[in-house]
């Protein structure tokens, strides 16, 4: 289902919870560490190499709203497969941190997508819980995507992923959280209503 999921198709929730039930059984019902990265390689490898095929698709730019809803959905899978390993050894990290740069192509190939935005957010939220301090890094080429395609829908679910790192890392994401701050801001004014949207707002009947 995984390597191949067109063998049998499944709807876009059972494939979620499916990668879900995976993470959890390998992450929670006592494998030795060894099983636990083989299981767990068995199942990334794959999934990576499926975003890959999609990312080369020669039609990704013509239909961004069909590919972005694929690609969506196997950036959730990857968030949903880590909700099994809450606090997981560094041999775990790792095979989570090699879905960092495939997951950051997504986002560079579709940034206008929403679906791919929000996706990556939840991802970027869930791999801050699991992998601490060794997503720092690799933070800043997401926030300024995201920052820069954001809209007044989502705007607010960016600076909610902003907060969890000041709180989570508090003087530790200064680095990160400094060359988007200013940025962030400007968006944020960019996306104020203007006057004549104010007072168009103001004067529609209820």
């Amino acid at each position: 289902l995984i390597a191949n999921p067109s063998s049998l198709p499944i709807e876009t929730d059972d494939c979620l919870y499916l990668f879900e039930t995976i993470g959890l059984l390998l992450g929670t019902t006592g494998l030795d560490m060894e099983s636990q990265c083989q299981h767990l390689r068995m199942v990334i490898t794959p999934h990576v190499h499926s975003i890959e095929a999609v990312l080369h698709s020669p039609n990704l730019h013509r239909d961004p709203d069909f590919y972005g809803s694929t690609l969506s959905t196997s950036i959730a899978a990857i968030a949903y497969l880590s909700k099994g390993f809450s606090k997981p050894p560094p041999e775990i990290q790792q095979l989570f941190l090699e879905t960092i740069q495939i997951s950051l192509a997504v986002l560079r190939a579709l940034p206008a997508v929403m679906q791919v935005r929000n996706k990556t957010m939840i991802l970027l939220q869930r791999l801050i819980l699991c992998l601490n301090t060794l997503i720092l890094p690799s933070l800043s080429p997401f926030l300024e995507i995201l920052i820069l395609h954001s809209t007044r829908e989502d705007i607010l679910d960016v600076s909610q992923l902003m907060n969890q790192l000041s709180q989570k890392f508090k003087a530790i994401a200064i680095p990160t959280l400094d060359v988007v701050l200013i940025p962030f801001l400007i968006k944020c004014n960019d996306l104020m209503p203007n006057a004549n949207e104010v007072i168009k707002n103001n004067t529609s009947p209820a």
